[in-house]
C-alpha cells in the first residue's frame, strides 16, 4: 500500500513537473515586440523541451542573458546540435522579451553566428513553437 501510494505521488509529480517545464510562450514573451542583443556565449544547453543559451551582452554591464530556443529534438531536424553552439561563440540575437522587464530572458527567433555564415531563423521550418 504504501508502495503504491509513492507511486501516484511520483506520477503526478512529473506530470506537474513537465507541465511547469512546458509553459505556453504568450504567458512569459511578449510576442508583439522584438529585441536585438549580441555578446558571448557562455553556456549552452541542448535538451528538451528547450534549449537555452545564455548569452553576456556586449557592453558597459555585461548583463547575462538566458535565451530561451526549440527543442533538442526540433533543433536536430534543422541542422543544430550539441556542438553547433560553443562557449565563446559571438552572437547577434533577435527575440521576443519577458513579459516581466526584471527577467533576464528572450525568446530566440533568430541567430547569427558573428565568426562564420551560421544563422537560425531565417528559413520557414526554424521556429521556436
Amino acid at each position: 500500500m504504501k508502495n503504491r501510494m509513492l507511486f501516484v505521488a511520483a506520477v503526478v509529480f512529473s506530470f506537474g513537473a513537465k507541465a511547469e517545464a512546458h509553459h505556453q510562450l504568450g504567458k512569459v514573451y511578449t510576442l508583439k515586440e522584438t529585441v536585438h542583443i549580441e555578446g558571448k556565449v557562455v553556456r549552452f544547453l541542448f535538451r528538451n523541451p528547450h534549449s537555452y543559451i545564455f548569452l553576456r551582452q556586449a557592453g558597459r554591464d555585461e548583463k547575462t542573458w538566458s535565451l530561451e530556443w526549440a527543442s533538442a529534438k526540433k533543433l536536430s531536424h534543422q541542422g543544430v546540435h550539441g556542438g553547433t553552439i560553443r562557449v565563446g561563440d559571438y552572437l547577434v540575437v533577435s527575440g521576443h522579451p519577458p513579459r516581466k522587464v526584471t527577467e533576464g530572458r528572450i525568446l530566440i527567433q533568430s541567430l547569427k553566428h558573428q565568426s562564420d555564415s551560421f544563422t537560425w531563423g531565417e528559413r520557414k521550418n526554424e521556429t521556436v513553437d
